[in-house]
């Protein structure tokens, strides 16, 4: 999670309300392809009064990333196209196809070097695409888009 997370993140409104609702201190995840229009992240936790991950720690999941990945694809294959067919779209008249695909996977928590990992972006344009997005919306924080699509 530290190697992800933008520096302002430990103030935003997603880290009070999820993080400190949860008790999360520390978070690795693994991002998993489950089909041509589907994602999900396999997340290992640390919780209040556990140390942090530590460099022993990161080295040992990502020997068995592959392993651990291969069985959550494998566990839910498919099921990501099937909950996204049902699922809600994030539509907005103004935003491009890939600024919606940007907003998705804010909403769901990602930070912009996550989003850059699973749209094979650089973090640079994440952040273009960002203002971009916030420019369209007449918005300034991440506060206001979840208010905006999740409200």
């Amino acid at each position: 999670m530290r190697a992800l997370a933008p520096d302002d993140f430990f103030d935003s409104e997603y880290f009070r309300r999820h993080y400190r609702t949860t008790g999360i201190i520390d978070e690795v995840g693994f991002v998993l392809y489950l089909g041509p229009n589907s994602t999900g992240v396999l997340s290992a936790s640390r919780m209040e009064g556990e140390s942090l991950f530590n460099a022993d720690d990161i080295r040992l999941l990502s020997l068995f990333a592959p392993l651990i990945c291969a069985v959550a694809r494998r566990h839910w294959q498919g099921s990501g196209d099937r909950a996204a067919a049902g699922a809600a779209r994030i539509e907005h008249p103004l935003l491009t196809k890939r600024e919606t695909e940007i907003v998705t996977l804010i909403l769901k928590g990602h930070s912009n070097l996550s989003i850059a990992a699973v749209l094979d972006l650089s973090p640079n344009t994440v952040k273009v695409h960002r203002r971009q997005i916030y420019a369209k919306l007449k918005i300034s924080s991440q506060a206001e888009l979840f208010h905006l699509f999740l409200a």
